[in-house]
């Protein structure tokens, strides 16, 4: 029998390869039911792919919800380090079209390297990136990007392998693997963790049904 990392090198350009699984019934958040059902492995064409077109910005975004964050300019070093780190990630994390990145001295949260207004394609990092790792505070940020780009039918994906359930909008799991505990909060910051690490670490802290498919999803091969 083929591997899915053989059946996956089947797919056309564009799309990526989905193992079969069984998908629980749940209600979307707009009340409609799914039934359960048994979904084969497939062949799926990405939802979302354009180009990557950063935007260095020095001011606070229109809206930002963390008025004390002090925002500050780019150098010309710290813009070159960032996008050798953005050169560096898995393509489909690079193709989200346009990114707005800014500069903050410090989170108003402890530890927090860097923040996200997904749905803005807001990303903002602060002076601890740096030595946290660009690499990594990106791949984070972009991967929250990312889910606020998926299709339905890619998220309803996720959270089938990833084990999540819905009931009339609300979330729940009884996984305790996380590779990150806020993870455990809700599904997409579940995802954004699994991607980090399956591109820092290629995974290894990362439940591994998980795993596969986000190397799947990101059309990384399995390194074993």
């Amino acid at each position: 029998m083929m591997s899915s990392w053989a059946l996956a090198d089947q797919c056309p350009s564009g799309q990526y390869f989905v193992s079969a699984y069984s998908r629980d019934s749940y209600y979307r958040q707009d009340g409609t039911f799914v039934k359960a059902t048994n979904v084969d492995a497939h062949c799926r064409t990405y939802n979302f792919s354009s180009p990557l077109k950063l935007k260095f910005e020095d001011q606070m975004p229109q809206g930002w919800p963390y008025q004390l964050d002090l925002f500050k300019k780019w150098t010309t070093i710290e813009k070159r380090d960032v996008k050798k780190a953005l050169d560096s990630l898995p393509k489909r994390l690079r193709d989200l079209g346009e990114i707005k990145i800014y500069r903050a001295v410090k989170s108003s949260f402890p530890n927090n390297h860097a923040s996200s207004g997904p749905d803005d394609s807001v990303i903002v990092l602060y002076d601890s990136a740096k030595k946290f790792g660009y690499k990594q505070a990106l791949a984070h940020e972009m991967s929250h990007v990312l889910f606020s780009k998926l299709s339905a039918d890619e998220k309803e994906e996720y959270y089938s392998f990833s084990d999540w359930k819905q009931n009339r909008g609300s979330f729940y799991t009884k996984r305790n693997d996380f590779s990150e505990s806020d993870g455990s909060l809700f599904p997409e910051e579940d995802f954004a963790n699994n991607v980090e690490h399956v591109v820092i670490k290629n995974g290894s802290s990362v439940n591994r049904r998980i795993s596969d498919y986000l190397k799947l999803l990101l059309g990384l091969k399995n390194e074993k």
